[in-house]
């Protein structure tokens, strides 16, 4: 009855461990695709702040050709005014 008792302690340890093992292989694949999100995620936050350079750079043109559109209508009405002719601003 002894080696009976030890057969099956000796088989309930190799149980555990393999699953301890399972557990610690379970661990490091969650990790490792953690770290690959983490790196798609920097990726994906990389190409953001490109874009967002991008709109600010554009954003910038915008202002530019707005301020010269507003001088250059200023300009116009100026000239027109000047030459006795009549534009209804809208």
């Amino acid at each position: 009855m002894e080696c009976g008792r030890m057969d099956i302690t000796f088989i309930i340890e190799v149980v555990v461990l393999a699953v301890e093992i399972l557990v610690i292989a379970l661990v490091l694949v969650h990790f490792h695709r953690l770290e690959k999100n983490t790196e798609a995620v920097n990726r994906l936050i990389k190409k953001l702040d490109d874009h967002i350079n991008e709109l600010e750079h554009d954003y910038e043109r915008i202002e530019k050709c707005v301020s010269r559109l507003c001088q250059s209508e200023s300009q116009i009405y100026d000239y027109l005014k000047k030459h006795g002719k009549k534009l209804q601003r809208s």
